[in-house]
């Protein structure tokens, strides 16, 4: 996938709110932090939540 593609997808994963598609864009083992301040979440079962 190309970074244009993934821009584009991760875009729309977040506009849909399509729980699948959100933690496709991540590995098994990803960390995500939607802010500085805020708590890290772990793996898909934590980003889906």
């Amino acid at each position: 996938m190309d970074l244009e593609t993934s821009v584009r997808s991760y875009g729309e994963a977040w506009e849909t709110e399509e729980e699948d598609l959100i933690v496709s864009m991540f590995t098994k083992d990803a960390s995500y932090r939607s802010s500085p301040c805020r708590d890290v979440y772990r793996g898909h079962a934590e980003i889906r939540a």
